[in-house]
């Protein structure tokens, strides 16, 4: 039993992959992670040490060793199925990151104690030259920790999910591409640097004139060079040795793929960006012959203009599932939980959703799939007619709708309907046949969830638990509705007063 109670207490500290504490944990490792790729092959030069560098050191190592820990305590996806299990966590972490975390940490640990004794070593006499050469091999080693690369993968996903203006994406992909070039340059003038500054070689071009400069002016002098060798330019520094030439020779090769590799992501999404306005020029200049070719008035067709330029700039911020095309990979079960977590912010409202959600998510999610669907109005469009038969329960998702009800006995009544406090013509679910005893039409554009009552029936009734509660809750329902006096019947149920009495129709099926 006291494992069970551990691994129990465990799970409470358990946290979402997705959860914004191990997004904002995981963006902060990836800074950590581009400094130590801009920093560490800088140690092919001779940079100062300083309490900023120090501080740096010191932050990365305690952060990357709270990491350890703290990858244990955070679940993982796998087939489409978030995993919070304790035991399963840590097996996951030992086959994958376990060996690459301890490999660059421990290490780290003993570089860093090893670099606090590189001043009093550096003024011991005859140790000072050992020292320096141990110090220079060290910073070599610690290169090992740009391994940590592969987990820049995940930050970029981050962003990516935290953008959704496609103009913005396609910009941030040309920055990434930009910022790609420049890594790489970065790479490769610390590279130049360091085979120059050996000892090894005999002359090169470091001691051509700039073994004397400042180490900035000897990272501005590579740079130039490592950039000249990615476009069609050439500068005074040139290989003075085998090696050197060898080195120019495979960073030209390199060159050739990687540079036109970022050149062509460039253009394809400065195109990728062209096309976007070219596409909508091309469709309304389609709509302006049309009209012109159906002598349509010209008040209508400028109303039926300014829409579609409304309806197209919504569309490109709020497409739907049906848009995205890869969703027709995902298996049923999925794609069902994905609807309902796009329906469920709207249908909470309804307590009864809200307790057959606790009674079974997965009917819900069929539900989702099987019996909801979305429509859009506009301005002035009308739902339904006074004395239509209903066909679907409506819950509105954004917008303002006004209801129009005229009555014998109470006269006109007329009520504005938002989807916050409302849904529409519910006793469709319940009775056989129902007539809208109002007009409910637009007053702004409006997006509504329709739930299909024949297929919402269908999924509720194949699971027994699920149909209980909502068989006893339609009896009720159904008694209240037929005893309710006409003149107060309508289409619009408000939640507010429907909470309470949903409550004692649930409490009396118990």
């Amino acid at each position: 039993m006291q494992p069970n109670l551990e691994a129990l207490r465990l799970h409470n500290f358990i946290i979402e992959p997705g959860s914004p504490k191990r997004i904002a944990w995981d963006l902060f490792g990836a800074i950590l992670i581009l400094y130590d790729l801009y920093f560490l092959p800088l140690g092919a030069f001779d940079i100062p040490h300083n309490a900023f560098t120090a501080l740096m050191d010191w932050l990365s190592m305690l952060f990357w060793t709270l990491n350890v820990p703290a990858s244990l305590l955070v679940g993982f996806v796998t087939h489409g199925e978030t995993v919070m299990d304790p035991k399963l966590i840590f097996l996951h972490y030992m086959k994958t990151w376990f060996i690459v975390d301890m490999v660059v940490v421990v290490p780290d640990w003993v570089f860093l104690i090893a670099s606090l004794f590189e001043d009093g070593d550096a003024s011991a006499g005859d140790g000072a030259s050992e020292s320096v050469a141990l110090l220079r091999i060290v910073r070599l080693v610690r290169m090992i920790r740009l391994v940590r690369l592969l987990k820049l993968r995940q930050a970029f996903e981050h962003i990516n999910d935290m953008i959704d203006c496609e103009i913005l994406s396609i910009l941030v992909s040309i920055v990434q591409m930009i910022l790609l070039l420049l890594t790489i340059n970065h790479l490769v003038a610390c590279a130049w640097f360091g085979i120059g500054s050996a000892d090894s070689f005999g002359n090169t071009w470091v001691r051509t004139g700039f073994e004397n400069y400042d180490w900035t002016y000897q990272y501005l002098t590579a740079s130039h060079w490592a950039i000249t060798q990615f476009t069609p330019s050439s500068m005074s520094v040139q290989p003075q040795n085998a090696v050197e030439r060898a080195y120019a020779i495979v960073i030209v090769v390199f060159a050739l793929i990687v540079f036109s590799y970022i050149v062509g992501s460039i253009t394809g999404s400065l195109a990728q960006l062209r096309n976007m306005h070219q596409h909508k020029n091309n469709e309304f200049w389609k709509f302006r012959r049309f009209m012109k070719m159906k002598s349509v008035p010209k008040a209508l067709a400028t109303r039926i203009g300014k829409y579609l330029e409304h309806a197209w700039e919504n569309q490109r911020d709020n497409f739907t599932e049906k848009d995205v095309k890869v969703f027709k990979f995902l298996s049923e079960q999925l794609h069902s939980e994905l609807l309902w977590e796009i329906s469920m912010p709207v249908l909470k409202i309804h307590p009864l959703f809200v307790t057959l959600l606790g009674t079974c998510s997965v009917t819900m999610h069929r539900l989702a799939h099987k019996a909801l669907k979305r429509s859009r109005l506009v301005e002035d469009d009308s739902l339904f007619l006074c004395g239509e038969k209903a066909t679907h329960v409506y819950f509105i998702v954004t917008g303002t709708m006004h209801y129009r009800h005229v009555d014998a006995t109470c006269g006109l009544r007329e009520q504005l309907v938002s989807g916050d406090e409302n849904w529409i013509a519910e006793p469709i679910l319940w009775a056989k046949s129902w007539n809208h005893l109002g007009r409910l039409k637009a007053v702004t554009e409006v997006n509504v969830i329709l739930v299909n009552p024949s297929n919402f029936s269908e999924v509720i009734t194949a699971s027994p638990t699920v149909h209980n509660v909502a068989r006893r809750y339609a009896k009720h329902f159904c008694a209240w509705l037929c005893a309710s006096a006409i003149e107060n019947l309508t289409d619009i149920l408000s939640a507010a007063d429907m909470r309470s009495r949903v409550g004692l129709f649930l409490q009396e099926s118990e």
